[in-house]
């Protein structure tokens, strides 16, 4: 019974941070910025932070969120295809 409580444990930690991980990339994906980003942003003092740091809005790339999910589910739909000279 020790070990099964002690990987039952382990596992809600992991299960924690994987989550905890998840929401950061949805709200990340619902203000059309990367981790990167925000990071800078918030490093230059160029965004707002709320909900103890999870929610960085730059305010540079949003489109609102409904424009933002669409973006990112057809990502691969709306890019140009490459000419030769841009290749070079």
């Amino acid at each position: 019974s020790a070990l099964c409580f002690t990987c039952a444990w382990y596992s809600s930690i992991v299960t924690g941070g994987l989550l905890h991980l998840l929401l950061v990339q949805v709200v990340n994906i619902s203000y059309n910025v990367t981790e990167r980003e925000a990071r800078v942003a918030l490093r230059e003092k160029t965004a707002r932070s709320t909900c103890w740091g999870l929610v960085v809005d730059t305010g540079v790339y949003s489109r609102g969120l409904w424009s933002n999910w669409s973006e990112f589910m057809s990502m691969g739909d709306k890019l140009k295809p490459l000419s030769p000279t841009d290749l070079v």
